[in-house]
């Protein structure tokens, strides 16, 4: 199983547009079979926010099977979204 972890913060002058462009590829059928979990940064603990490495927002969680495979942090776009799905998929 492929998951998105998604870890935003209402104060993150660009979590809307990071979410936005998730929320759209999943509209658009390119994430079928992702799971996408949202996280509100604010709202994690500092044990919670050191377990899952966030120091910063937005932070995009890509795992396979429960193990992180990629990140990406701060401000992205489709195509990056795209090709951290595809190596999650492919296990690299």
């Amino acid at each position: 199983m492929i998951e998105i972890q998604k870890y935003t913060s209402p104060q993150c002058r660009y979590c809307p547009a990071v979410s936005h462009y998730v929320d759209e590829l999943r509209d658009q059928g390119a994430l079928e079979g992702v799971h996408i979990t949202h996280f509100n940064a604010v709202n994690l603990s500092e044990e919670e926010r050191e377990k899952v490495s966030v120091s910063s927002v937005p932070t995009l969680i890509f795992k396979r099977n429960g193990l992180e495979i990629t990140r990406i942090t701060g401000m992205t776009d489709q195509e990056t979204i795209l090709d951290a799905v595809q190596i999650a998929r492919d296990g690299r």
